[in-house]
Order: structure tokens, then sequence, then C-alpha cells
């Protein structure tokens, strides 16, 4: 049967457009699931405007810029329209302008949209699947549950954009524009997102386990409660990000830039800290155990309540840190700095009833320490507070003595320890 072309109601193009089955190249869409007939492909309007490429955008024949009005396809004017269950699917939507709409659950599986605007458009639960979204700007979109699953990304400009609960499964991702993006609850493990730009990006909540990020800039970034286990951070910079209760387990943090973040809750166990930079950070009940933290910088952090049991501090700065309720058993503190350092009183508990938290004694009971280490306390208080001194290795011409096990090793002197001093 013959499509037929209903009259479109658009008041000052912002109206509900009211139709039914609009012939290809007549009008706005189709009626969802409803295939073109081929009389109607052939009836097809030629456009005056074509899309010139990206610099040149849509243009006619004598060069002058434009777009097509009601037209569905290349270069099709679809500023400020609401359209609700509409089917693009398969379409070719290059340089359409798409700006200040409204359209809710629109299909455009498949669809070629090269160099379309969605600036400011609602896109609702639409879907993209397998669509060519080559350097389609959605800035300060919103596409809450849009599903882009396989699509193409790439260069693709998603500023400011809300793409919460978007599906981007298997979508391609090559240097996607996500600049203060809020991405709430996303799906991004195991990808390389090393050429995105993610800066003030909203991730919290998402899955990034064993994601690639590597050396990206990512400050200020919202992260909270996001997953990162095993993920590739070296070096990445995450300066006073929200980074609270999000999961950093077994990942790969060398020299990363953590300063003045926010990891209260955070889980870092077995995280690979070496020479990373968490000064004035707030690592509030933070869980640190068994993190590999050679070198890291924590000058002026705060660990109340941390737990850092077994952990390797080697050479760490712990300088003008607060470590009420910190745990530091049978972590390995040879040479760290707790210069200036402040301990929770031993044998006391402090409450603070507005934050429902306990403050209990630092620990340190099994730590070990050496010569170089900056206690802050006196050598002879270190064994009240449980810490063991590591004994020197002897020298290759003191090959008679017998190097003794670390958890075995016998306190220094107080004599001793200040000529190793």
């Amino acid at each position: 049967m013959q499509s037929i072309a209903l009259e479109i109601v658009k008041p000052c193009r912002l109206g509900l457009l009211l139709f039914s089955l609009i012939l290809p190249g007549a009008g706005w869409g189709q009626q969802a699931g409803k295939p073109l007939a081929p009389e109607d492909a052939a009836r097809t309007i030629v456009p005056e405007f074509q899309f010139r490429g990206l610099e040149k955008g849509c243009l006619n024949e004598t060069g002058v810029a434009g777009l097509n009005r009601e037209f569905n396809g290349e270069c099709g004017d679809f500023r400020g329209v609401k359209l609700k269950d509409v089917n693009f699917r398969g379409r070719n939507l290059t340089g359409a302008d798409f700006s200040q709409s409204e359209l809710t659950r629109v299909d455009f599986r498949g669809a070629t949209l090269t160099g379309a605007l969605f600036a400011s458009a609602i896109l609702d639960t639409a879907s993209f699947e397998g669509g060519n979204l080559g350097q389609v700007s959605f800035r300060d979109a919103r596409l809450l549950y849009a599903n882009f699953t396989g699509a193409n990304l790439t260069l693709t400009n998603f500023t400011g954009a809300n793409i919460n609960k978007a599906d981007l499964r298997q979508a391609v991702l090559h240097e996607t524009n996500l600049t203060g993006a809020r991405l709430f609850r996303v799906d991004l493990s195991g990808r390389d997102l090393r050429n995105l730009k993610l800066a003030g990006a909203d991730l919290a909540w998402s899955n990034l386990k064993r994601c690639k990020l590597s050396g990206m800039k990512l400050d200020g970034a919202f992260l909270d409660q996001s997953d990162f286990e095993g993920a590739e951070l070296q070096e990445v910079s995450l300066q006073k990000a929200n980074l609270t209760g999000a999961n950093f387990s077994c990942a790969q943090l060398e020299r990363a830039h953590l300063n003045k973040a926010i990891l209260s809750n955070a889980r870092l166990n077995e995280a690979r800290l070496r020479e990373a930079d968490l000064s004035d950070s707030n690592l509030v009940e933070t869980i640190l155990s068994g993190a590999a933290a050679e070198q890291a910088n924590f000058k002026g952090a705060n660990l109340m309540n941390a737990q850092l049991r077994g952990s390797d501090l080697r050479d760490a700065d712990l300088s003008e840190t607060t470590l009420y309720g910190a745990d530091f058993s049978k972590a390995n503190l040879s040479g760290a700095n707790f210069t200036g350092a402040h301990l929770g009183e031993q044998g006391k508990i402090t409450p603070l009833p507005d934050l429902d938290i306990l403050f209990r004694p630092t620990q340190f009971k099994g730590a070990r320490f050496d010569a170089k280490t900056r206690l802050p306390f006196s050598l002879e208080q270190s064994k009240q507070w449980g810490l063991l001194a590591i004994k020197e290795k002897p020298s290759k011409t003191e090959t008679h003595q017998k190097d003794e096990p670390l958890q075995k090793a016998k306190p220094l002197s107080l004599e001793d320890f200040n000529q190793k001093k």
C-alpha cells in the first residue's frame, strides 16, 4: 500500500509533530518499524543542500550554506522538532541539524550521521546501534539510557553531555571528546581510553576494570564509587579528583598524581603506588593494605583510620600527616619520614559523634624500620609502639655473619641507632 503523507503541525518549529507515514524526502522520519516501499524510494526529492565535508558543511551548487527544510535525509533541518518513536534506521543523515530537538525513543540504528549536530538535544533511550557517528556533536545533549552499541564514535563531541547509563559496549572510541560529560554507571571495562578527552568528566559508579588510562589528565574528575580494579593508571593525573569509595585494588598507579584528591573509603589494597604523589589528599578510612608505595609522597595527607597493614612504604614521605587510627601493622617503614606526623594517643579512643567515627590509636605492631626511618617518637618508644628495627645486612667482608630473617630482627641499641643516623 502506498505511503500517505499527513499534514505536519509545527507552530514556531517547536510544536509537537503529528504524523503517520512520511514519504522519504518529503518530511521527517517514518513510523517505527515500517520499511520504505520501492515506489516511495523512487520519488525521493533531490535536496538543494548537500554535505561537502566537515570544513565546508552543507552547501548548494552555488556554494551558499544552508539546510534542507522538511527533508528526511542529508543536511536535513530538524532544529527544535519534537519526535517520538520515529524510525531513521539506515538513513543518510550526514550534516543534518537536530539541535535543541526532542527525540524520544528514536531509532538511528545503522544510520550515517557524520557531521550531524545534536547540540542541546534530548535523546533519551534513542538507539544509535551500529551507526556511523564520526565527528557528530552532542554538545550539552541529554542521552539517558541511549544505546551506542557498536557505533563509530571517532572524534565525536560529547562535551557537557549527559550520557547517564548509556550503553557503550563495543563502540569505537577514538579521540572521542567527553570533556565535562556525565557518564554515570557506564561500562568501559577493558577499554583503551588513552586517546579520549576526559577532563572534568563524571564517571561515577562506572565499571573501569582493567581499562588503560596511563598518562591521562583527569584533574577534577568525578569518579566516586567507580571500579578501577587492575587498571593501568601509570602517571595518570587525578589532582583534586573525587574518588570517594572508588576501587583501585591491584591497579598500577606508579608515579600517579593524586595530590589533593578525595580518596576517603577508597580501596587501594595491593595497588602499585611507587613514587605516586598523594600529598594533601583525603585518605580517611582508605584501605592501602599490601600496597607497594615505595618513595610515595603522602605529605600532609589525612590518613585517619586508614589501613596500611603489610604495605611497602620504604622511603615514603609521611611527614605532617594525620594518622589517628591508622594501622601500619607489619608494614615496611624503612627510610620512611614521619616528621611532624600526628598520632592517635596510645590506649585512647577518640569518638566523633557528629561523623559517627571512632579514631583509635595509631597501630605500628610488627612494623619494621631502620636507621634511616624518621619516627614520630623516640627510639626508646618504638618498642612501646611494637616496632621492629631492621638489622643491616653484613658487608661482603663479614661473610662469617649469618643474615637473620626480618621477622626475627633484633631492635638496635640507642647508641648504634644514633651512630647510624
